[in-house]
């Protein structure tokens, strides 16, 4: 699978706290071409998903108790142009520029299992509060690094087709049914999901 760029909180949890956490991440989503009503405008975006293995989170499931890293998520335009968030946030990353190879078509795919140091803050919005991404680096290098304990996420719709995995959230799914690609490639019958959590807040472990 490739994913090439180029040139929700859970209920009855509270926000992930502010500040610097070591995270690993593990889901990579396609989520195609999509409108944006408000600046009547089309770019393909991607969902990119950590997890907090410092950050715990107990539950039950399938009459199974588990106990993983909260995670936190973020919508990015599927462009590493020096100018968009991706493209910022990678360079951060990675601690070195894309070079001109890179520029031409870099496989976001391989930063799955990859550990970053995220910082969190909180927002308010509609009375709610949400935990947002808004700066990414390398570990430093006292740091270990980490394999994720939850099961990884990819999908990419020109590899995968329209064969979305079954451990996409469902509201992430509801997203590539909205996409050009999607609508087009389906004839316009996407079936018909729930809406899901914003996108700025963190989700529980799937």
């Amino acid at each position: 699978m490739s994913l090439m760029a180029k040139d929700k909180g859970g209920e009855g949890f509270p926000p992930i706290d502010p500040g610097t956490h070591h995270a690993v991440c593990y889901g990579v989503v396609d989520l195609g071409t999509q409108q944006n009503q408000l600046f009547d405008s089309k770019s393909q975006k991607v969902w990119i998903v950590w997890e907090l293995p410092d950050i715990r989170i107990e539950f039950d499931r399938d009459g199974q108790h588990h106990n993983l890293p909260r995670s936190i998520s973020k919508i990015y335009t599927l462009s590493i142009h020096e100018k968009s968030n991706l493209g910022k946030d990678l360079v951060s990353w990675r601690g070195v520029p894309f070079n001109e190879a890179e520029k031409q078509g870099f496989d976001i795919v391989s930063i799955l299992e990859a550990n970053c140091l995220l910082q969190v803050v909180q927002q308010q919005k509609n009375g709610k509060t949400f935990a947002q991404i808004t700066a990414i680096a390398k570990l430093m290098k006292n740091m270990q690094k980490l394999k994720p304990e939850n099961e990884t996420i990819q999908y990419s719709m020109e590899t995968d087709g329209f064969n979305i995995p079954k451990n996409v959230p469902e509201w992430v799914a509801k997203m590539i049914h909205k996409s050009e690609e999607f609508q087009e490639g389906q004839g316009g019958n996407a079936p018909d999901l729930q809406d899901g959590p914003p996108a700025t807040d963190d989700d529980i472990p799937f």
